[in-house]
């Protein structure tokens, strides 16, 4: 054996050497292709040479308990790979001999032979702080850069099982929280969070990553590998584990191929707390790796540097980004709090800008506060989020929203959300607002392939679900949006802006009973969102119930049933009345707000009876989008 430097040696045995500072096997000099977990079986062989290793030591060392893996399969699985990378048959072993009942036995003759370490450079001296503690990190990311490029080159065909155009998927499973506190559980979903956003920016044309909202979904599954595989169509998933003691943390991570529910890679990390957030770095750098995928520099940056460096703005961001996806007025409204927490924590990180940006835009389309104050605290959000970080695909998306839905301006949005999606393809959120951008413009076919993007990342959002209904229903294809509808509840029953499709497909269908019924539904599900009460007063005043429909009328303008009610909802309950001028003085208050809702006036069908108002015309072309 030949010392390296820093105890990473390099085993020779035969024809083979195992150069464990580059993490590969060469074959007379040239790199053979091996994965992880046979690579790290083989170094244990080398090792324990001559020696007897039994499957338990084997299991113990290299499968951890608690995984849906199969350890025994991917145990056969790995010593089938490592004696093909050898060419060692089992029935003529020249390497690895098996012993039935006991284990294995590495009987080849194995050289060793100690390195001289290397000298300091002149001029160069030891230092302690930030840099020197950074250099482990930096120098991970650059292993994970060496696998990625030899992974492509010669990758083992494990490595190549992508589907047919060239595209793999993964889910990073949330990750376990083993020390049973709750106060750790925001450790173990920022890890989940982090490790999601990180290998969401690698080379999306090449990868796609599964959207946190899908991923949280099964947060208490108790499925199989190949069950949630299957659910979320899916190659690969990361699982992982975080356990905290006083001031040290330790993150456990592994990479398991779907299809064979094996796991081709583990590894865990036993570091001070402060250090968490590079520890994620790490974690990713070494998937990335062992997923074998091209990796552009900037990627690379974006991998080895945490954007946060605080990690109680970090935890406070992980908080936010939970309560924004529950969608409901409570949770959008903490999750304010939690970005301004993270954002005085540090007043440097764009992310927290960001979701922030996102969350006002959410807070003004629901009509929970004025388009005046929840836009404009969007677009400041948003602006100095791109001021820190330009690339960033969350901040563009939150502006876009600001673009379209306060200032109608249809082509900026477009660009905004073009720059969305363009640095990163696997941002399901920016694919399915793009989407109904483009379903309002009537551009149908553009609409549908993005929602079946952001399906394709997103496969259990309900909102994704929703939306997907929406598109067909501005098309006029009732009987889809049902269908679509249908699926979306399947997913979550009690999400309200599915039943409020649901209603409206039926009602514009000729079925006002199951309307009213779905559209009920949806009011008494979210009953501090005004909008859904509105849509239940239309379909009163089509279907004749004019009493019931006053009755919601005037609960909306007598307050303080609600903090802020939209005109455009007063407006759309007098068109289900028939009353058009009430209905076109409320349609102007609403422009005079910038109401976001009015972005849908040209393409909805309840609004048919307007089209041959003059004044109504004049509101389509101030509002568009353009023809």
């Amino acid at each position: 054996m030949q010392k390296t430097g820093n105890n990473a040696p390099v085993f020779r045995t035969g024809e083979f050497e195992l150069d464990l500072k580059k993490q590969e096997l060469r074959r007379n000099g040239q790199p053979v292709a091996l994965e992880d977990q046979p690579l790290q079986l083989l170094e244990l062989f080398v090792r324990r040479a001559g020696k007897v290793v039994t499957r338990a030591e084997i299991l113990e060392k290299l499968w951890a308990t608690g995984s849906a893996v199969d350890p025994d399969r991917s145990l056969d699985l790995a010593i089938q790979r490592l004696r093909a990378a050898l060419g060692d048959p089992a029935d003529k072993a020249g390497y690895i001999e098996a012993l039935p009942g006991r284990g294995y036995r590495f009987i080849a003759r194995v050289a060793e032979q100690a390195a001289v370490r290397p000298a300091a450079q002149p001029g160069r001296t030891a230092r302690t702080g930030g840099r020197l503690r950074a250099l482990p990190w930096i120098l991970t990311a650059a292993l994970g850069v060496l696998l990625v490029v030899f992974a492509l080159k010669v990758g083992p065909p494990a490595l190549r099982w992508l589907r047919p155009a060239g595209k793999a998927k993964l889910a990073v499973l949330p990750f376990k929280n083993l020390s049973g506190r709750a106060e750790d559980e925001s450790l173990a979903d920022g890890m989940t969070e982090e490790m999601i956003t990180r290998l969401g920016r690698v080379s999306p044309e090449r990868l796609g990553v599964i959207a946190a909202t899908s991923v949280w979904a099964l947060k208490h599954a108790e499925q199989s590998i190949q069950q949630i595989g299957e659910k979320l169509n899916v190659d690969y998933a990361v699982e992982g584990s975080v356990s905290h003691e006083r001031d040290r943390v330790r993150i456990s991570a592994k990479l398991i191929q779907v299809r064979e529910e094996t796991q081709i890679w583990g590894e865990s990390y036993d570091r001070p707390y402060a250090d968490l957030l590079a520890i994620e770095s790490e974690v990713a750098a070494k998937v990335t790796g062992s997923l074998a995928l091209k990796l552009l520099p900037e990627e690379r940056t974006g991998l080895a540097s945490p954007e946060a460096v605080n990690i109680a703005a970090h935890e406070s961001y992980v908080s936010g980004r939970s309560e924004w996806r529950k969608r409901t007025p409570s949770g959008l409204l903490k999750s304010v709090d939690y970005y301004n927490r993270a954002i005085a924590a540090d007043a440097n990180y764009a992310a927290a800008y960001a979701g922030l940006a996102d969350t006002y835009d959410v807070l003004g389309f629901y009509g929970i506060l004025p388009p005046g104050e929840a836009y404009g605290k969007a677009r400041t959000a948003a602006q100095k989020a791109l001021q820190l970080d330009g690339a960033s695909p969350e901040a563009h998306a939150a502006l876009a929203e600001v673009l379209l839905h306060y200032d109608y301006d249809w082509r900026g949005a477009e660009e905004e959300y073009r720059r969305a999606i363009s640095p990163n393809g696997n941002n399901a959120t920016a694919h399915e607002e793009y989407s109904l951008l483009l379903a309002l413009s009537g551009r149908e076919a553009d609409g549908l392939k993005e929602i079946q993007r952001a399906h394709d990342l997103d496969p259990l959002s309900a909102v994704t679900g929703a939306d997907w209904a929406l598109h067909y229903f501005y098309a006029r294809k009732y009987p889809q949006a049902i269908q679509k509808a249908q699926e979306a509840l399947d997913l979550e029953v009690n999400f309200p802006l599915t039943h409020s499709w649901m209603g409206r497909s039926y009602l514009a269908a000729g079925m006002p009973e199951k309307a009213i019924m779905e559209l009920r539904q949806a009011a008494q599900l979210a009953p501090q969102i005004p909008m859904f009460q509105a849509l239940l007063g239309h379909a009163y005043g089509v279907t004749g119930q004019r009493d019931a429909a006053l009755q919601i009328l005037a609960q909306l303008q007598s307050p303080p049933a609600q903090p802020y009610v939209s005109p455009v909802l007063i407006s759309l309950i007098y068109v289900g009345l028939d009353d058009r001028k009430q209905a076109m003085d409320w349609a102007e208050k609403a422009y005079a707000e910038r109401a976001p809702l009015l972005t849908r006036v040209k393409r909805d069908p309840i609004l048919d009876g307007l089209r041959g108002e003059p004044r109504f015309v004049d509101l389509v072309r101030r509002v568009g989008p353009p023809n």
